[in-house]
């Protein structure tokens, strides 16, 4: 099978497409975006874009995690180790 125009293959030899980087890509820009405004930009439906994001959980250990921004809240980061 011929791969997806613009997908790109990792080193655990998971293809990535555009539909999968929509997932990824969203929450740097909208931590809150819903599925159906992630499937708007490449024109899917909300369905394909929450099968891709539980695909991507699963099978490739995508994770969001949420922070504040310090700078924003005019409060100082700390992070212990």
């Amino acid at each position: 099978m011929a791969p997806t125009p613009g997908a790109r293959t990792r080193e655990d030899g998971c293809t990535l497409d555009v539909l999968d980087r929509g997932p990824i890509h969203a929450p740097h820009i909208d931590g809150r975006a819903p599925f159906t405004r992630i499937a708007g930009v490449p024109g899917v439906s909300a369905q394909t874009v929450a099968r891709r994001y539980r695909r991507l959980r699963t099978d490739a250990g995508l994770r969001v995690v949420g922070l504040t921004d310090p700078h924003q809240a005019a409060r100082t980061q700390w992070l212990g180790g």
